[in-house]
């Protein structure tokens, strides 16, 4: 899938490629654009001496067992949302890929994924420690201007987000904490916010007109993580740290540098 907007396009999961190809699959995209095919949304076939450009995104054992390559893009808008690359080795095993099933299926999948990528981010703000500051210190200057409560709980997102991860085997994992991020931002967006303190630790922020308990906003998060996961384990413990607001004193800083406890 694209990268946020940097020229290139990343795998969000894979299944059978070695750790190498696995951190070298970065396809830019001008050599996307080069390939014959793909800004139709058609499947492209790659092998012999077309392969080439594609050698030094895999390692040199990866390569040398490839007899060709097949993708197919997933176009929304005139706009590719997603590359699935299938390697088909000189020893294959198992049912082939079937091109003509795959290449019908897919408009409804780049809206689909299009849909599902859209609404994760969608006013999602990056984080730095004086701007988790100021949104904190706004937030609770908004609560005492409305007389309304907060609930301020303190979470490892990487911890959440391997927690739900069924198998690691086949996921990016950075990638995949990074949708969990997101996912929780939407969760709360209509009644707060998430707040990334460093990377990895946020606060999510909770408004309401009546006290908020922990136990509701953990069953929320659950409910709202099936959706994005099937047979997400339950979370139990979701906060490091909860805070309470009018009902406890507390700084913002106290909430930035809290140890889990």
């Amino acid at each position: 899938m694209p990268e946020g907007k940097r020229a290139l396009y990343v795998p969000w999961a894979y299944s059978g490629l070695d750790k190498t190809s696995q951190h070298r699959l970065r396809l830019p995209d001008d050599l996307v654009a080069s390939i014959d095919n793909l800004l139709d949304g058609k499947t492209a076939v790659l092998s012999g001496d077309r392969l080439r450009p594609l050698e030094p995104f895999f390692s040199g054992r990866e390569f040398s067992m490839i007899e060709r390559v097949e993708l197919q893009s997933f176009i929304h808008g005139q706009e590719i949302v997603a590359i699935l690359v299938v390697l088909v080795s000189h020893n294959r095993e198992g049912e082939p890929c079937d091109l003509r099933a795959l290449q019908s299926a897919a408009p409804l999948a780049a809206a689909k994924i299009h849909a599902s990528r859209a609404l994760l981010f969608r006013g999602q703000e990056t984080g730095s420690s004086d701007a988790a500051r100021a949104r904190l210190d706004r937030a609770l200057a908004d609560a005492e201007r409305e007389g309304s409560y907060l609930l301020l709980s303190r979470i490892n997102i990487d911890t959440i987000a391997d927690a739900l991860l069924v198998d690691p085997t086949t996921a990016d994992v950075f990638r995949f904490r990074s949708d969990v991020k997101a996912a929780l931002g939407r969760m709360v967006s209509a009644s707060g916010e998430l707040i990334e303190i460093n990377t990895g630790v946020a606060v999510l922020v909770v408004r309401s007109r009546a006290p908020y308990s922990e136990r509701l906003l953990v069953h929320q998060i659950e409910a709202g993580i099936r959706g994005l996961v099937s047979n997400a384990p339950e979370l139990g413990r979701l906060a490091e740290r909860t805070w309470k607001y009018p009902d406890e004193s507390f700084t913002v800083d106290e909430v930035l540098n809290a140890e889990a406890g």
